[in-house]
């Protein structure tokens, strides 16, 4: 997924690379589920929850971003967590299909998946480090 500076996702402000990740990885979410969508082995509703629960890390990431004191920081990353929780369930579902494994994909989808908890799991360790040891003002 190549972005650029006409992407509306990055126009305009100042993206990290936790941000970044995210958006790929919810673009990588939409091109798997495309490609899935109409193959007569895929359980459609796991689909549409793994499309859900994976687009909304990327969302729930850009509030946080946004966030109005650090607390609402934190809790938005810990809900982005929570859905990137839920994709990797529904992600294990439809992977054990052989036929699903194969695509390139699929493999792109679960390495940028990854990425996302460890980007996100170190975001909110810091955050909470940040909270408890406030630095002199």
């Amino acid at each position: 997924m190549s972005m650029n500076e006409r992407d509306i996702i990055f126009s305009g402000e100042r993206q990290g690379p936790l941000q970044k990740t995210s958006v790929i990885f919810s673009r990588t979410v939409r091109r798997w589920c495309r490609e899935l969508t109409g193959k007569v082995e895929i359980d459609e509703s796991s689909l549409r929850q793994l499309y859900r629960s994976g687009t909304s890390v990327g969302a729930n990431i850009r509030e946080a971003q946004f966030g109005e004191s650090r607390r609402v920081f934190l809790h938005k990353l810990k809900i982005a967590e929570k859905e990137l929780g839920e994709f990797f369930f529904w992600f294990g579902l439809l992977h054990s299909d052989p036929s699903i494994t194969a695509s390139q994909t699929t493999q792109e989808l679960e390495n940028t998946a990854l990425e996302v908890r460890r980007m996100l799991r170190a975001a909110i360790k810091t955050t909470k480090e940040n909270l408890r040891n406030p630095a002199p003002q």
